[in-house]
């Protein structure tokens, strides 16, 4: 099979924190022979074959370590997948690996047995989808690529096929497989730059319907493209908060369900194109240049988990908005005598900006984003002509507060909502709901 470069970053320090439980090295020989895979003669084991070609001395070197040349000695049937030495040398440097652990680790032999099958499959018998459990007992998966060349886990091509043993058959990788991580909860859980995204996870499963942890640690397959703290951080600038807490738990909820994709989907697996999210909307992939939406670049691909795989991205990913406008206001308070309107974007003149209980003028059909700066002392609320309250913080969520076109949101100092008729019909004003002084008046159009 012809060698081609991968289509998207495979590894790096990031991954390496993220896929090895622990630190894995190997000695690897500097070859200048170029030598060619020997020609397949079927009168040799599949480790006498390997250890007759220098272009698999560090495989030789590994087996000979882990005890399992015996094995490979064997009757069989064998199929290995054998990574060559440039292989190795690739993996050690892409994971910042060093020969001082060298080949002493314990668990060296899960991941050379998560190489080896324990039956003879040819190149004629590989399809796209393909998954195949090891010798270690975890599965590996196939994938065709838009090259034509097969990936392993999406990570290693294979390069060589069908090299004949008379216990089985040997075909040639260009990288080194290493063994799932438990789960996708694990992958998140496990590495410090994915805080945010498992801080936004925590939230949705705890308040809602959505239980996006069981989700990530549940047997089901998922592809999670997973933002970075740093993705996180710049979302937090431009929406004007501080953290997660203060996005919606219903925008969180569609933010992350917009971030997963049933079954798993390795980077060889992505072609050109939409393709549908679990949030039912779509995402369009251009799969040359590693991007989702245009913008947003897939940094790190083809982490694998038991239940399913995650590609890291530079920025989160939003969903497409509602139909209906949105405008956005900043609420600061003077003392506990008044609110105040600092700052309003999305179109609408909707109050006088830093005049204390002003008068607003809100719109039919116009969502409403509201950040109120200190609403722990000061839990914000619509009222209505009586003084019920229609929408609010704090204990009282407000007759509206279930309404679906409504679509009430609020968690720290957010409070989002969609001005229907039927509420508009009965809005007269706002107030703190503990300091009765800080209200003013609402206009509908």
């Amino acid at each position: 099979m012809k060698k081609s470069n991968r289509l998207f970053p495979i590894s790096g320090r990031f991954v390496g924190m993220l896929m090895l439980a622990s630190t894995i090295a190997f000695t690897a020989c500097n070859n200048d022979d170029d030598d060619e895979i020997l020609p397949p003669t079927g009168e040799e084991t599949i480790a006498e074959i390997a250890a007759g070609n220098n272009d698999f001395s560090v495989l030789t070197q590994a087996l000979d370590e882990a005890g399992l040349v015996t094995t490979l000695n064997g009757s069989g049937p064998f199929t290995v997948f054998a990574p060559n030495d440039p292989a190795f040398n690739a993996f050690l440097e892409a994971n910042d690996l060093t020969a001082a652990a060298l080949l002493a680790n314990p668990d060296l032999s899960d991941i050379l047995l998560y190489h080896v099958l324990t039956s003879q499959v040819p190149a004629a018998d590989l399809e796209n989808g393909l998954a195949v459990e090891t010798a270690q007992g975890d599965e590996i998966y196939f994938s065709l690529g838009a090259d034509n060349n097969y990936y392993i886990n999406g990570v290693a091509q294979i390069t060589d096929t069908d090299i004949s043993a008379s216990n089985g058959l040997i075909h040639a990788l260009d990288y080194v497989l290493t063994p799932p991580a438990e789960s996708l909860a694990t992958i998140a859980t496990g590495n410090d730059d994915f805080s945010e995204l498992v801080a936004a996870a925590t939230i949705v499963s705890e308040e809602t319907d959505t239980d996006v942890l069981g989700l990530l640690t549940g047997a089901d397959p998922y592809t999670v493209f997973a933002p970075t703290n740093a993705a996180f951080e710049a979302l937090y600038t431009a929406l004007g908060v501080s953290g997660v807490d203060e996005i919606p738990v219903t925008t969180l909820e569609a933010v992350l369900t917009y971030h997963v994709l049933p079954g798993r989907v390795f980077s060889t697996d992505l072609r050109d194109g939409d393709v549908a999210t679990a949030n039912g909307a779509t995402i369009a992939i251009d799969a040359a240049n590693a991007t989702i939406n245009e913008e947003t670049n897939i940094v790190i691909a083809n982490v694998l988990a038991r239940n399913g795989v995650v590609h890291a991205i530079d920025q989160v990913l939003l969903p497409p908005m509602d139909d209906a406008a949105v405008v956005s206001l900043t609420v600061g308070n003077s003392g506990a005598s008044a609110y105040f309107v600092s700052e309003i974007t999305g179109g609408e003149d909707v109050t006088p900006l830093n005049e204390d209980n002003s008068t607003w003028t809100l719109t039919v059909g116009t969502r409403y984003a509201l950040t109120i700066t200190n609403s722990g002392p000061h839990p914000f609320a619509l009222r209505d002509a009586e003084n019920t309250i229609l929408l609010g913080q704090g204990n009282e969520a407000g007759t509206f507060a279930e309404d679906e076109a409504v679509n009430f949101e609020t968690s720290g100092s957010a409070f989002t909502f969609t001005l229907t008729e039927e509420l508009a019909a009965e809005l007269d004003n706002y107030v703190c709901v503990v300091h009765p002084a800080m209200t003013g008046s609402i206009v509908t159009n």
